[in-house]
């Protein structure tokens, strides 16, 4: 009997934990995902500097509309993932990020096995039209 309801506890505890770590990724994923939409970034233009030199990545040059050089920096970023990830703030979840609109574009790496994955998605205006933007965080398994 004490065997079956520590086990049971201890499963019990471990989905919570589960549980509370994917809540943490979906906030993550949607704060992440509102600060690249609405943000230019810090500084105003880091796609002109080099990767030292950028404290946040921003993609909008307007709440929302998002700037084809911002974009096109972000997905070709010369610094390591790991400097991405830190830019954007994401700690030590992995992420990957899809435009689908006139440009596709992605950046990040999708994941390579089985992960808990959480998925935020925003509308946003690029060059005239709408786009839609996809961040997917994840934690390999």
């Amino acid at each position: 009997m004490w065997f079956f309801i520590t086990s049971q506890f201890n499963a019990q505890f471990a989905d919570a934990i589960h549980s509370q770590s994917v809540d943490s990724m979906r906030l993550k994923a949607d704060y992440t995902l509102e600060t690249l939409v609405k943000s230019p970034g810090t500084p105003s233009n880091w796609e002109n500097h080099s990767p030292a030199d950028v404290n946040s990545i921003g993609l909008a040059v307007r709440d929302r509309e998002i700037s084809e050089e911002k974009l096109t920096a972000f997905s070709n970023f010369s610094g390591s993932y790991d400097e991405l990830r830190q830019k954007m703030g994401i700690g030590d979840v992995d992420f990957f990020f899809t435009f689908d609109g006139v440009d596709d574009a992605t950046a990040g790496l999708p994941p390579g096995g089985d992960a808990d994955k959480v998925t935020a998605q925003r509308i946003v205006m690029y060059k005239g039209g709408s786009a839609i933007v996809t961040l997917m965080l994840y934690r390999l398994a």
